[in-house]
């Protein structure tokens, strides 16, 4: 096996989208990042993320022999915690929000903080998962006036006025 250069390897999470837009999507990403008027817009990077407060059992990088990485857990419950986020594509400046639960009120003070942030921006542009919150009716309502560039829900990417 080391001469074909072949190792164990363990196998890594991957989800491809379903999403039959997503090459159009990508591309007007693409297109509005580059071409974007700095002065007066813009562009957003959100996402959410879950964490836990104990460690999980993933391998980790230790000195060889008999000794194993130990994933010190704590008396205390392995709770989520969550945090959403907007990362500002040209300044990496980020804006979030964090609680035990993300959901539409909370996605409507995460788009809120985000305006309050970019008070000279007449528009902010912002790539986005699936995530049907992301677009449910209750949270687009919040943005508006907006408009949404893909025409076929669920859209990757809002562009709304601040």
């Amino acid at each position: 096996m080391k001469r074909l250069r072949i190792c164990w390897k363990h196998a890594r999470a991957h989800v491809h989208s379903p999403d039959v837009h997503y090459l159009d999507k990508l591309s007007s990403v693409k297109m509005n990042f580059l071409h974007l008027d700095l002065e007066t817009a813009v562009f957003l990077f959100e996402d959410e993320f879950t964490f836990y407060r104990q460690p999980s059992l993933a391998q980790a990088y230790e000195a060889v022999g008999k000794l194993q990485p130990l994933a010190e857990l704590g008396w205390r419950t392995n709770f989520a915690w969550r945090i959403a986020a907007g990362m500002n594509g040209y300044t990496g400046q980020v804006t979030y929000i964090q609680g035990y639960h993300i959901g539409i009120p909370q996605l409507r003070q995460l788009y809120q903080q985000i305006v309050l942030t970019y008070p000279q921006a007449t528009r902010i542009y912002m790539a986005q998962d699936n995530w049907p919150v992301h677009y449910h009716p209750d949270v687009c309502v919040a943005l508006q006036p907006q408009d949404l560039e893909m025409a076929t829900p669920p859209p990757s990417q809002l562009a709304y006025r601040g």
